[in-house]
């Protein structure tokens, strides 16, 4: 999965001349869900999302969540997440397919809400030709990829490791001395 979280003054969503859902002041999250992505996943950073602090609080950075505030969090299916060029063209082979896609955003949705308040996470149109309207906040854009993150902590685990190595090494050259 991949996240693009937006913090906003407020976001939209419009299918034609129907306004199907809007926030006030929170996060626009456009989603991107990968055809390996299972409900694990989807249930892991949908608790992160609602811990995700981009605000400040208590005179602290970065210190505060949606959920501190109280605010709202609209969540925007978005496949071309998962696009790759192909020459000029992109190509959408990675994102999972539509149906399949449905049922884990409307999971991922829901799982937002059971971290934090079902009234306070709003959905775009699925599969629909949308006019996404975001009033950015800062503007403050953060990238979470699942994948990604995966890499990124089986680096820092082996950093740690080539360090531990790098100590040890360093001790038996100080002892013989």
């Amino acid at each position: 999965m991949r996240l693009i979280i937006q913090r906003c003054l407020s976001g939209s969503v419009s299918v034609g001349d129907q306004l199907v859902s809007q926030i006030g002041k929170g996060l626009v999250v456009l989603l991107g869900i990968h055809e390996r992505d299972t409900k694990d996943v989807a249930k892991k950073l949908a608790h992160k999302l609602s811990k995700i602090r981009l605000w400040d609080k208590e005179n602290k950075a970065w210190n505060g969540s949606c959920v501190d505030f109280n605010y709202e969090i609209l969540i925007v299916s978005q496949f071309t997440l998962y696009a790759y060029m192909k020459g000029n063209k992109p190509d959408f082979h990675y994102a999972m397919d539509a149906e399949k896609a449905r049922q884990l955003y409307e999971y991922f949705v829901d799982e937002c809400g059971k971290a934090y308040k079902p009234e306070k996470v709003k959905m775009g149109a699925f599969q629909q030709y949308m006019a996404v309207n975001i009033v950015n906040d800062g503007p403050v854009t953060i990238e979470i990829d699942e994948m990604e993150v995966e890499k990124q902590q089986k680096q820092i685990k082996q950093d740690k490791q080539q360090q531990l190595v790098q100590k040890e090494e360093d001790n038996q050259i100080q002892q013989k001395d």
